[in-house]
């Protein structure tokens, strides 16, 4: 039937064609973020997934603080030097002061707290990670040189400050430099790192 109408049967095959490259676009470009990227160097490598877990309303200039006892920061002789739990702290600050959010740490009445875990895999696996957290980034190591590198986890939390509900989640992990480099570039890893997993959380939650 078709054959007898060449038009139609021309028409159809590039439909046909069309519907197909779309197909493969598609698939092409929902590209896990989770996975790491095996041509990119080691020390630049990095996964992240975020969460919004209430209905909690966070306003466009919100007042936040740090959450109280809620840092926890494991600490490892190997990065003694590299003063990581403040140069994690002001870019977390920085970031969302970025936003139109504002670091208030005396407010009576914050609109949200900040609460955070910064761990390597020797202390924070991601076995551990995803069976407290219930999340889990998802980066793999492969074959790093140990002696150098560690993978790391940053999670940061959102928590409404008066009954304390769990507002949203980011978690990130990298490969941690542990060797001693200069610390204006081990800044400005963790700068961009803490950028790019604040990417997701818009200038308000509604």
């Amino acid at each position: 039937m078709i054959a007898q109408f060449p038009i139609i049967n021309n028409l159809m095959n590039k439909i046909i064609s069309i519907l197909s490259i779309l197909f493969l676009v598609s698939c092409t470009t929902q590209k896990s973020p989770q996975t790491s990227v095996q041509n990119t160097p080691l020390a630049m490598q990095s996964s992240m997934v975020t969460a919004r877990y209430s209905n909690d309303r966070i306003s466009a200039s919100a007042i936040y603080q740090w959450a109280p006892r809620q840092i926890e920061f494991h600490d490892d002789s190997r990065l003694a030097h590299a003063n990581l739990n403040n140069l994690i702290q002001m870019s977390i600050i920085d970031e969302l002061n970025s936003k139109g959010y504002s670091y208030k740490p005396d407010a009576s009445q914050p609109e949200f707290q900040i609460a955070y875990v910064a761990a390597l895999k020797t202390a924070l696996n991601d076995q551990a990670i995803e069976q407290k957290y219930g999340i889990r980034p998802g980066l793999v190591d492969g074959k790093s040189d140990q002696s150098k590198y560690e993978k790391g986890t940053i999670i940061i939390d959102l928590i409404e400050p008066v009954s304390g509900r769990l507002i949203w989640r980011g978690a990130g992990q990298a490969m941690a430099t542990l060797e001693d480099i200069p610390q204006d570039v081990r800044k400005s890893r963790v700068q961009k790192f803490i950028k790019d997993l604040f990417s997701a959380l818009p200038g308000e939650l509604q």
